[in-house]
């Protein structure tokens, strides 16, 4: 008898550590445009899906969303891993991105494409990621920034992240 109590007692244990860890896990995962339009909803700010498509140099097309009058475009991959390939082609200023293509062979034997884009942003611009969305905002609208930074985790490229890691003849802009 007591030893059938324990047994369920374990099972019911285990099952709310396996739920809580499904439920953190589909949070990242499941992060996709939809919710992050919900949640700029839900947090007091006017969001709109302007139903243009936008190439930023990733390897997909992004989507243009207007919150509360500024351009964000979000950028919605396969996957988590497909993401992180294309985040990692990023300069940390957010000013290129370099895509590779093919395996790396010999130096002149050919195999690598490399896909170099440069874009000249008339603002700062801000790349944020989460999960398989990457997000970018040209813009130093600060509460904007911060409220893309509380749904979608701290920038990976552009903005101050990019004067702090380099040393310039030039200030850091504020």
């Amino acid at each position: 008898m007591q030893q059938n109590r324990v047994l369920k007692l374990n099972s019911c244990f285990y099952l709310v550590l396996i739920l809580a860890w499904l439920s953190a896990c589909n949070k990242t995962a499941a992060y996709d445009s939809d919710s992050l339009i919900k949640d700029i909803d839900q947090s007091g700010n006017s969001v709109v899906r302007t139903g243009e498509a936008i190439d930023q140099g990733f390897s997909i097309k992004g989507a243009r969303i207007q919150v509360n009058e500024e351009n964000i475009y979000t950028y919605e991959f396969a996957n988590a891993a497909v993401a992180d390939s294309n985040a990692e082609a990023v300069s940390p200023d957010g000013y290129n991105i370099t895509l590779t293509y093919g395996e790396q062979r010999q130096p002149g034997s050919g195999g690598v494409v490399a896909i170099h884009r440069h874009n000249d942003w008339i603002y700062t611009p801000h790349f944020y990621q989460r999960g398989k969305l990457i997000v970018i905002y040209a813009g130093d609208n600060k509460q904007l920034t911060s409220l893309l930074e509380k749904l979608l985790g701290q920038q990976f490229a552009g903005g101050k992240l990019y004067w702090r890691t380099q040393s310039y003849p030039y200030p850091a802009p504020d």
